[in-house]
């Protein structure tokens, strides 16, 4: 059965390029597959400058054609290109599409597109940002390598790989967020990326795999990275994810993450002190060995984790002080490999978040705290009013808001509420939330946004 699809795929395939040929319509050329009304856009002969607009579709010799895809190596070493957009017919950017144009500033990328091939935009030195449409699923191998001038990337949450160097050498890139969709990044897909100081990163990013010493998280963003924000999905490390970091000074991982890797920091040798949050229950082997620099392990989990016993091994810890939660003490005094530190701390008491204060202006909503650096989590409420048969519900008077702040390291504060009237104050019309006297659409888009999303229109 499968040899019969293979040969009925072929067939098909041979149909189709057997009626395809190639031509030049309005200075872009194409392979044209006439059975299926599609075209490429190919290199032809010549070299495209200046601004180029790629169609959606066109009609060549009475047939009208969409634009599927660009071709392999169809702009390649075009230097004088200055921009390019992609229409939303197209579904792929080939490899080398745009490979070295080097005057190419300006790229727009349809949300038809849904793979970005190997090289693509490798060498467009002058391309400062680039936006990828939501429709991504992967970035080819080297597909921006050597952008020097790229500032800025926008990496969808449709994207689930990126692949090898796919952004190497990049140096003008300074901060990075993978989204919570990319589950595969490549080898040394930002190496070289001199500029580049802060990368956050998703769950999937640093657990998706068993990292071996030539894909540890160094090895895919490069040595001069000095600072990793775990988003709070995060649960778990994996296996080498910072192995050999030498750029790490200090580590503090949230209250998210409940389990550490083998090898996870091994080798981060300036390391000086490690912050783990109240929820971690096993930390893997050699997790923190050969940190030569710590001094000061804090550990916010009640229960005490476990650990192997090579877990801090040629980190000299029976020199480094370990602070616990002080009803803990005597039993991290009592476990290996923790009862080898060399001073077991209790830690002060928490201290607790200040109370969030609640401000609603000129139809905006804010929060703010004494404590800095805090989260808010929010909620809003309506009352309900309906007829007595429960069939008629009435539109609210007021809408509840109601807050807290939390911060690792810290209690949770306290609940502030703040009550807003929707009803009208000033025009005393029920529901006219603008004050303008009327109930119109205005109003009604505030109170949907305000009770299904929590949000303000334009917020």
């Amino acid at each position: 059965m499968i040899k019969k699809l293979s040969l009925l795929f072929a067939l098909m395939l041979s149909t189709l390029m057997a009626s395809a040929y190639d031509a030049q319509v309005d200075g872009i050329y194409y392979t044209f597959i006439t059975n299926a009304k599609l075209a490429e856009v190919t290199s032809g002969n010549t070299k495209y400058t200046g601004n180029v607009t790629v169609p959606g579709s066109f009609t060549y010799n009475g047939v009208t054609y969409s634009v599927m895809s660009i071709g392999s190596s169809a702009f390649r070493d075009c230097s004088s290109l200055t921009s390019v957009t992609i229409p939303n017919s197209v579904t792929s950017i080939g490899n080398s599409a745009f490979y070295s144009c080097k005057g190419l500033t300006s790229v727009t990328i349809g949300n038809s597109v849904t793979s970005i091939g190997a090289a693509a935009f490798s060498g467009c030195s002058g391309l400062t940002s680039v936006t990828i449409p939501n429709n991504v699923t992967s970035i080819g191998s080297s597909a921006f390598s050597n952008c020097s001038g790229l500032a800025s990337i926008t990496i969808p949450n449709s994207v689930t790989s990126i692949g090898d160097f796919a952004f190497s050498y990049c140096s003008g890139l300074a901060s990075v967020i993978i989204p919570n969709s990319v589950t595969s990044i490549g080898v040394q897909a930002f190496c070289g990326c001199s500029g580049l100081t802060q990368v956050t990163l998703n769950s999937n990013a640093i657990t998706s795999k068993s990292y071996s010493s030539s894909s540890t998280l160094g090895n895919i963003f490069g040595s001069q990275v000095n600072e990793y924000v775990l988003g709070d999905d995060v649960t778990s490390i994996g296996s080498y994810a910072f192995y050999g970091r030498s750029g790490l000074t200090s580590v503090t991982i949230g209250n998210s993450v409940t389990s550490i890797g083998k090898y996870a920091f091994n080798g981060c040798t300036n390391l000086t002190t490690i912050s783990i949050g109240s929820n971690i229950q096993s930390i893997g082997e050699r997790a923190f060995a050969n940190i030569d620099k710590l001094n000061k392990f804090t550990c916010y989990a009640g229960a005490v984790p476990t650990a192997d016993r090579t877990t801090f091994e040629n980190s000299y810890i029976n020199y480094v002080d370990l602070y616990v939660p002080s009803a803990s003490v005597n039993e991290y005094n009592s476990k290996s490999p923790w009862r080898e530190f060399g001073t077991i701390n209790a830690l002060s008491e928490l201290s607790q978040c200040a109370t969030p204060t609640i401000e609603y202006v000129d139809g905006k909503l804010s929060f703010s705290c004494e404590t800095e650096g805090v989260k808010y989590v929010y909620n809003f409420s309506t009352p309900s009013e309906s007829d007595e048969d429960g069939k008629g519900i009435n539109m609210p008077n007021k809408l509840q808001v109601s807050v807290y702040a939390k911060k690792d390291g810290y209690e949770n504060s306290d609940e502030a509420t703040l009550e807003i009237n929707i009803s009208g104050g000033a025009s005393g019309l029920r529901g006219d939330v603008n004050n303008d006297g009327q109930v119109s659409m205005p109003d009604a888009m505030f109170i949907v946004n305000k009770i299904l999303n929590g949000k303000f229109p334009d917020e």
